[in-house]
Order: structure tokens, then C-alpha cells, then sequence
């Protein structure tokens, strides 16, 4: 529910999410299919504090300092192909995107690595900011999937480009409603879905910290660029 987890403890907290996911989609029946639908998963996988039932460890064949975090991937993997098996279930995945996306890099020290990027987690440098995201789903044209796009994508541009697939506008939004500023969303899907061969974003603020202190920009050269998502 909406309360707090009472008489739960115990209870991983993956499962929990990847239950309800599951429940919602499974309650969009027939009568709904037309609706749209919109779910934010938002699981702690893979976040401090390391933690996965054990059994997903047990799977592990890497170094110690590797097995639970690689077992909390392992959890993670499995709870997005539920996710996706309960939409094909249902008859939905043909006309859904999923996207799947980091906030940050890998934690140095904690078993992460982003390797042959510099950086990590806490880090402006590629390794922090360049993370491995994807879109999948039915609503991908089958000539761009298993393909990769080079070009900017900011993890603030999903909320633009999922308005703009539901028929709304972001900058519209924004506008009519007083003392809410201009959004930094750009809609991204024409470059998802082969429509632009180019991103509308041009420039990644990465770090909005007073520059004395600590800030940084990531901007696209004008010779071209290579492919960065942040």
C-alpha cells in the first residue's frame, strides 16, 4: 500500500516492488487495455545497502567482493524479465517502452567497475555520468533494436518524451502552470525510434554547483559526437 511496511520485516525489498509491478499489470485487463499505462520501478538494486537473499549470491562464480552485488544483478535481471513476461502475457508488450536507467556509474570499491571508462559513482568523469542504459519494448521498430544510438540523452528527458508519447506536451504543461519554470526535458523518441538521426540535446549539465566550487558541462563538439547517456 501507500503506509508503511509494517509487520514486513524480512521481506526483500526487490520482491516486494516486482510483486506489486507484476499486480498492477496483471489488473490492466481487457476492458483497460486501451488506457494508457505508466509504472516507475524504482528498485534499490543496485544501491547500498548490498543486499540479496543468498541464494542469488550462491550463483556467483566471481571474487567475494563481487558475488553480492553481482547477485543483486542477477535479481534485477530476473525481476525485468517478469516484468516483460507479465506485459507479453497480457497482451501489452507490443505497445510498450521500457526503459531502463542508472542515475549514476558504478561504486568504486564496492564491486563496481566501468571499466574502460575513467570514474565512478560521485565522479564527473564518464565513468560517473555515462551509464548503461536501453529502450526495448514492442513499440521499438524492429530495424533499431540490438542497434545503439549515438547521441545525448539526459535521464531528465524520459519525462518529455514519455508526455509526448502519451499526446501531451512538456513545455506546454509548464507554461500554462504558474510559477512552475521552463522544464529541461527534451522528447527524445524521434531519435529512439529512428525518426532523427540526431539528438535535440546538445549539451549535459552535469555538475550545477557554483563553478568555484564544483561544476561541470558536457557539450557536443561540432565535428560530431560519440554516443553518452547521463
Amino acid at each position: 500500500t501507500d503506509g508503511p511496511a509494517y509487520g514486513m520485516n524480512g521481506s526483500y525489498g526487490g520482491h516486494l516492488y516486482t510483486a506489486e509491478a507484476l499486480r498492477v499489470i496483471r489488473a490492466h485487463g481487457a476492458a483497460a487495455a486501451a488506457a494508457p499505462l505508466f509504472l516507475f520501478v524504482a528498485w534499490q538494486n543496485n544501491h547500498p545497502p548490498l543486499q540479496v537473499p543468498d541464494d542469488y549470491v550462491a550463483r556467483q562464480k566471481t571474487e567475494e567482493l563481487r558475488t553480492t552485488i553481482n547477485g543483486m544483478t542477477t535479481f534485477l535481471d530476473e525481476a525485468v524479465g517478469n516484468i516483460s513476461g507479465a506485459l507479453r502475457a497480457r497482451g501489452l508488450y507490443a505497445n510498450t517502452l521500457i526503459v531502463y536507467s542508472p542515475d549514476n556509474g558504478g561504486y568504486l570499491g564496492r564491486g563496481g567497475d566501468d571499466f574502460p571508462l575513467r570514474g565512478g559513482k560521485f565522479s564527473d568523469f564518464q565513468g560517473g555520468v555515462r551509464v548503461a542504459a536501453w529502450a526495448s519494448g514492442g513499440l521499438v521498430p524492429a530495424a533499431l533494436r540490438g542497434g545503439a544510438v549515438a547521441g545525448y540523452v539526459s535521464i531528465c528527458d524520459w519525462y518529455a518524451t514519455f508526455l509526448g508519447l502519451a499526446g501531451l506536451d512538456a513545455a506546454a504543461i509548464a507554461a500554462d502552470t504558474p510559477g512552475v519554470p521552463a522544464v529541461d526535458s527534451l522528447d527524445v523518441w524521434p531519435l529512439l525510434s529512428g525518426a532523427n538521426a540526431t539528438s535535440p540535446r546538445v549539451e549535459l549539465p552535469l555538475s550545477v554547483l557554483p563553478a568555484a566550487d564544483h561544476a561541470a558541462l558536457l557539450a557536443a563538439r561540432a565535428s560530431g559526437r560519440a554516443g553518452a547517456m547521463a
